[in-house]
């Protein structure tokens, strides 16, 4: 993750696009809440939290070729050698993200607290849902990330629930 000071994002969008400071200061702040919200919707992970990255760097205290340089160096330790298991990971994490996407994408999944898995292609949906019509909901569930390409396979592991107990 790359961070900096406020100001010198500020001032970086003033002298490159022209823009004044309430301007741009309003623009770097509109983009970071677009970010988190987007980050703690398909991750529920708080942007902010340093655990979900490998690495954070402060470009108020490297310059960008020396930021360059760092993670050139990390790149190439062993520990990020792409082999075929990352490559499936990799793989693996993109099915779920599009059919967790496909899920909030669609009318009548898209208000549901669902998190998806995968693996080599088969795709776990798991989280709440309201009762009524269970097996109709499911239904479409399944029909949503069967039609994610590379999903194999669906396994709800659904916790039903009563909305009018």
């Amino acid at each position: 993750r790359l961070i900096a000071p406020l100001e010198m994002r500020v001032q970086t969008l003033m002298d490159s696009h022209e823009m004044d400071e309430a301007s741009a200061e309003a623009y770097v702040r509109d983009v970071d809440e677009a970010r988190a919200r987007w980050v703690k919707t398909m991750y529920n992970a708080d942007i902010m939290d340093s655990v979900n990255y490998d690495m954070v760097m402060n470009l108020g205290t490297f310059t960008i070729p020396e930021a360059c340089a760092v993670v050139t160096a990390a790149s190439n330790r062993p520990e990020f050698t792409v082999t075929e298991h990352r490559l499936g990971e990799l793989q693996d994490f993109r099915v779920a993200s599009q059919v967790r996407l496909a899920l909030m994408d669609d009318m009548g999944t898209q208000t549901l607290d669902l998190s998806t898995k995968a693996k080599r292609g088969v795709v776990e949906v798991s989280g709440q849902a309201p009762m009524l019509n269970t097996g109709e909901v499911g239904n479409r569930i399944t029909e949503i990330a069967k039609s994610v390409s590379g999903v194999k396979e669906v396994v709800l592991k659904i916790e039903w629930f009563d909305p009018y107990p």
